[in-house]
């Protein structure tokens, strides 16, 4: 089936992951602000923090063309 540009406006975003990181700031080990660095766990114990990241929609093309392939070669 063909992807057309309402499919693209209606997913686009659609799919999200959680990325777990080190705070640059306290991975640096910086006790005093620093500037251009910013503290992305508030001071947490953990000293890490999560990003959601969007998958880009031509990443969500290349995959589901290869699945309509694998399908397709299936058949």
């Amino acid at each position: 089936p063909k992807i057309t540009n309402e499919m693209v406006s209606k997913f686009s975003g659609h799919f999200t992951f959680k990325l777990n990181g080190p705070c640059p700031k306290c991975a640096l080990y910086l006790d005093q602000h620093c500037d251009g660095v910013e503290c992305l766990c508030g001071g947490s114990e953990e000293r890490s923090y999560q990003k959601e990241m969007i998958v880009p929609w031509d990443l969500c093309k290349d995959i589901y063309k290869k699945m309509t392939l694998e399908a397709n070669r299936e058949l």
